[in-house]
């Protein structure tokens, strides 16, 4: 059994994982299967998401039962649909991060990444008041991501976290340094690396002070 595979189970046992809604314990775990490419440890990870949806559709609520069971197949139509895209329709890192940067809109990045093609967005649940995360992602493997906040009142994205998925992926100095020119190199920002070179890949936050303690 893989090292990946072990981090997973233990994940999956532990309670921050298992205080999360169904919806959500189900899109965390088919994320996972873009970042995967032995075919025996996807195979388990997969076979796993079925018994889990296989579980629920057997609810005494039908129609959550079938609001998840719909969200499963989407979140496949996505993980399938970025496996088999071709090899010629990839984005470099650099074209793909340099989409979002602190104070643009956050209709300014989905018109970037509209035009690149093969780059969908999702939105997420958990932001502060006042505020919308949503994160764009290619369709390749390893993925790349890019999460955003922005502000409802104005739009302007006021956080930045740049992705990338797979066992061992890290960004360098000189990528890390770009991407805070990027966001205008001013005083004051937050940088953080999380994760570097783990299992499950490597983010680069950048925010404001502010941001960072909301």
């Amino acid at each position: 059994m893989s090292d990946l595979w072990l981090n997973i189970s233990a994940w999956r046992a532990s309670k921050a994982f298992k205080d999360k809604s169904q919806n959500d314990r189900l899109r965390l775990l088919a994320e996972l299967l873009p970042t995967v490419t032995d075919p025996v440890l996807r195979a388990q990870i997969e076979a796993h998401l079925q018994k889990e949806v296989e579980t629920l559709v057997q609810d005494d609520q039908p129609l959550r039962a079938a609001g998840i069971t719909l969200l499963f197949a989407f979140l496949l139509l996505i993980v399938f649909g970025a496996i088999a895209a071709p090899r010629g329709s990839e984005v470099d890192d650099v074209t793909f991060f340099s989409g979002v940067h602190l104070g643009m809109t956050i209709q300014a990045a989905e018109a970037y990444y509209h035009k690149l093609g093969n780059v969908a967005e999702l939105g997420h649940s958990d932001a502060p008041a006042g505020e919308e995360q949503v994160d764009f992602r290619t369709a390749t493997s390893p993925q790349r991501r890019v999460y955003v906040y922005h502000r409802e009142v104005d739009h302007l994205i006021v956080s930045v976290s740049y992705w990338k998925l797979g066992s061992g992926e890290t960004f360098s100095e000189a990528e890390r340094s770009e991407l805070i020119n990027l966001n205008g190199h001013r005083e004051g920002l937050t940088v953080k690396l999380l994760d570097d070179g783990s299992d499950l890949g490597s983010e680069f936050e950048v925010t404001t002070p502010e941001q960072y303690q909301a």
